[in-house]
C-alpha cells in the first residue's frame, strides 16, 4: 500500500504546520543573526578607520615643544577685549563660543570679558586673539577687523595694557589683559 497518497490525519496536519512555523522561526533567527553580525563588522571597520585617520593626523602634526605649552593642568583667565570703530565702541556679544560645543575660549556676558577656561594641556595657540575671533566667526588681522579693512578710511591698531602691540591675531592673551582693537 502506498502511503504517500493517503490524506493526512488531523494530528499530522497540525504537526506539519508546527514544523513549518518552527522552520520559518529558525530561518528568521538566522537572518537576524547574520544582520547583527554584518552590523557589528561594519561598526568595527568604521571605528578602525577612525583610529587610523586620527593616528595619521597626529603623525603629521608638528612636535609640541615646551615653549609652546602654557600649562599642563589647565587655567582660568579673564582678559578683556574692546573694539572701537571710528571711536565708537562695538559690542562683543555674550555667549561667543558657547552652544552645542562649549569652547574653552568664550564669553558669558556682553561686557568684553573673554573667559579662557581649560582643564588640561594649554598651548599658546589656544590663547590667541585670533582663536577668539575664530570662535566668534569674525575676521581679525593686522589688515582687517570685523567688516573694516585697512585703506583710506582707516587702519587697524591694537593696544595691550595701553601699549601698542603688533602681534594682532597671534597675540597670546594673558590673565587680566586689557586689549583694545581700533580702526581709525
Amino acid at each position: 500500500m502506498d502511503i504517500s497518497n493517503q490524506p493526512l490525519t488531523k494530528s499530522e496536519r497540525r504537526e506539519l504546520r508546527r514544523q513549518s512555523r518552527a522552520d520559518e522561526t529558525a530561518s528568521l533567527r538566522r537572518r537576524q543573526r547574520l544582520k547583527k553580525t554584518a552590523i557589528l563588522i561594519s561598526i568595527f571597520f568604521v571605528i578602525a578607520a577612525g583610529i587610523i585617520a586620527i593616528a595619521r593626523y597626529a603623525a603629521n602634526q608638528p612636535p609640541l615643544t615646551e615653549a609652546d605649552i602654557v600649562s599642563r593642568s589647565g587655567l582660568h583667565w579673564h582678559p578683556e577685549i574692546a573694539i572701537y570703530i571710528k571711536g565708537m565702541k562695538q559690542d562683543v556679544p555674550a555667549a561667543i563660543g558657547l552652544g552645542l560645543v562649549h569652547q574653552p575660549v568664550h564669553t558669558h556676558e556682553a561686557d568684553g570679558v573673554v573667559h579662557l577656561e581649560f582643564s588640561s594641556l594649554v598651548k599658546k595657540d589656544d590663547l590667541t586673539v585670533g582663536q577668539f575671533f575664530n570662535n566668534w566667526g569674525k575676521p581679525f588681522s593686522r589688515e582687517r577687523v570685523l567688516d573694516y579693512t585697512n585703506g583710506p578710511d582707516g587702519t587697524v591698531k591694537m593696544y595691550v595694557n595701553e601699549e601698542p602691540n603688533d602681534a594682532f591675531e597671534h597675540y597670546v592673551m594673558q590673565d587680566n589683559d586689557r586689549i583694545e582693537i581700533m580702526y581709525d
